[in-house]
């Protein structure tokens, strides 16, 4: 993990892998039968892990578009530091986590 760049990336596979593994089998399962077998308090968490995964996701994604950018457009100037590059996804997950929370505390299951 030599660059920014590659912090950004590593940090965008582990988003998507927490959508894959907490999301997709779940609601697959769902998607079959329309009945959600995981109980009340996993559907809040489902739906609380995709708002945080699809958010660190996106915030990523512009996060590495803003480090290409000042590359190109300075290409002479200090690039940001592996340090600065840690700091940014604290941030990232700490503001997608932050966006979540709604769903957390106020997501509800319905009973047929």
């Amino acid at each position: 993990m030599r660059t920014t760049t590659n912090y950004f990336l590593v940090n965008l596979s582990i988003s998507d892998l927490l959508m894959s593994l907490f999301n997709c089998v779940f609601n697959f399962t769902y998607m079959l039968d329309s009945h959600w077998p995981f109980g009340s308090i996993y559907c809040t968490i489902n739906n609380f892990v995709a708002n945080v995964s699809v958010a660190a996701s996106v915030f990523t994604l512009v996060a590495i578009t803003l480090d290409r950018y000042m590359a190109i457009v300075r290409p002479l100037k200090h690039r940001m530091s592996r340090r600065k590059a840690r700091i940014a996804l604290v941030i990232i997950w700490a503001a997608s986590a932050l966006l979540a929370i709604p769903c957390l505390l106020y997501s509800t299951t319905m009973s047929r």
